[in-house]
């Protein structure tokens, strides 16, 4: 039987080695260099459920009216594809194999990069102040969560494109409080750069 004091030696050892690693894990993922899909590269194939968005979305607007909001809507999308039975859903798993045979086509002809480089940005000043939000920026921080609440379905990639079609459904009055929030957020970002160079590139302290 394993004495406590070798549980502990061993247990220490597993932590040094741990702690040993970390370093160099963080290195590995700083050297990695980051990269977005080449511009023609072929779309990446649609799942069933963004099939059954794409052609239920003028339904679920229609039935809602055309006053409601984006979120209104993908809300009752959600809730239509919770509801729909497998035999039903079989149209959009034949919709989505379609376009896997439309994507493994158009691969099959490219022979480019899938991913090039993302340009670099500048290295930022640690000091400097973090760079203003835009007005869909804060409309996605406050949507994302909600988002995957309703669409449990829905891989990231999806997530983000109903992100993106929900804001720009958005009425310029229902975009007035994100419009807002950057305007604020730039004031903000102009007056700490009036402090950080009158500090010489420092922080306010």
């Amino acid at each position: 039987m394993q004495s406590d004091d070798e549980g502990s030696g061993n247990g220490g050892a597993t932590m040094q080695a741990a702690a040993a690693e970390a370093p160099k894990a963080k290195a590995a993922a700083a050297g990695r260099k980051k990269t977005k899909r080449a511009p023609n590269a072929p779309l990446a194939a649609k799942s069933a459920y963004m099939c059954f968005c794409q052609d239920q979305r003028p339904a679920a607007k229609a039935a809602l009216g055309e006053d409601a909001k984006a979120t209104e809507v993908l809300k009752r999308l959600g809730a239509m594809w919770q509801a729909l039975g497998e035999e039903a859903r079989g149209k959009y798993v034949e919709m989505a194999a379609e376009d896997k045979i439309r994507y493994a086509n158009e691969m099959s002809n490219y022979d480019g990069p899938l991913k090039v480089p993302a340009k670099r940005p500048a290295k930022k000043d640690p000091n400097a102040p973090p760079a203003a939000k835009t007005a869909f920026n804060f409309y996605q921080m406050e949507a994302r969560d909600g988002m995957k609440l309703r669409h449990p379905e829905a891989g990231a990639n999806d997530i983000s494109r109903l992100v993106a079609a929900a804001w720009r459904e958005l009425t310029p009055a229902q975009k007035l409080e994100y419009d807002e929030k950057a305007k604020n957020d730039k004031d903000r970002v102009a007056q700490e750069l009036l402090v950080y160079h009158a500090n010489g590139g420092r922080p306010a302290t």
